[in-house]
């Protein structure tokens, strides 16, 4: 019969953590991250930008997607993945600006298209 790995919760949350946790973030793909989040608090109609707490999370689900890749460094597509479904719930807009159907799913999309990518050499000493 198959062998089967069986782990309680706070041993899955320890490899979970481990694995993540090893990922490496390079200095440009930080400030692209930081950036990202710098520019949701000063966006037009937003009220609340994401906090400090919203941009560790994105670094954590940045490290989370190039883990789930295999990788033990975090790629610019990993942070542009992860950006929607962290930030958008913490960007709180004006009134006028919540009517319109997806503002901050918008919002984040541009943000992410203005964000200079780092280029490939950046990755050549992992």
């Amino acid at each position: 019969k198959d062998a089967v790995l069986i782990c309680n919760g706070r041993l899955g949350r320890g490899i979970q953590n481990a694995v993540i946790n090893g990922a490496l973030v390079e200095g440009d793909i930080f400030h692209k991250l930081s950036y990202i989040v710098e520019a949701t608090r000063s966006y037009p109609h937003v009220v609340l930008g994401v906090s400090p707490r919203g941009a560790l999370a994105l670094m954590k689900a940045a490290k989370g997607y190039a883990a789930i890749a295999g990788r033990s460094y975090v790629l610019p597509d990993d942070i542009q993945r992860a950006a929607h479904p962290v930030l958008e719930h913490r960007i709180m807009l004006e009134s006028a600006a919540r009517i319109r159907k997806n503002a901050v799913g918008e919002i984040v999309e541009n943000i992410i298209k203005s964000t200079r990518v780092p280029t490939e050499a950046v990755f050549e000493n992992l």
